[in-house]
């Protein structure tokens, strides 16, 4: 069994909404052989990008937890050395269903605005998924 998947991913627009990259768990590339070369030289132009784009670097201590959008966001993790030389550290992955957590959003921002009188803001109603790339600006990404 296998599973297959592009880099890219659009909507019915032609616009990304979702990119995927993770090249150690990558299959063989299944293309006709005149794209090949091209696939690689894409290939290699978007390493190169990712490589050299803006990291924000953050060692958690410990009781510190790290939420994202798992395809919003490219992260990793790198090696380090634990003090004291042990030989363990504890990392714990969480998957949300993006529709589970838009509901529980969208019933919280209702419940928000009736508690305290307040309409619908813009920013409150923005919708939530996979297709909002403005997160970035938060952490001063461009």
């Amino acid at each position: 069994m296998s599973f297959r998947r592009p880099h890219f991913s659009l909507n019915a627009q032609g616009a990304v909404v979702g990119v995927f990259w993770s090249p150690p768990f990558e299959g063989p590339l299944h293309a006709p052989l005149e794209d090949v070369p091209r696939y690689y030289r894409a290939y290699k132009a978007l390493h190169q990008a990712i490589e050299e784009a803006p990291r924000l670097h953050h060692r958690l201590l410990p009781g510190e937890m790290l939420v994202f959008n798992n395809r919003r966001m490219l992260h990793g993790r790198a090696a380090f050395s634990l003090p004291g030389g042990a030989s363990k550290r504890w990392l714990r992955g969480c998957y949300v269903n993006i529709d589970d957590f838009a509901n529980q959003y969208n019933v919280l921002r209702r419940r928000h605005a009736a508690l305290h009188g307040d309409g619908p803001s813009a920013a409150a109603s923005r919708p939530i998924g996979n297709q909002d790339w403005s997160c970035g600006r938060t952490f001063g990404l461009p």
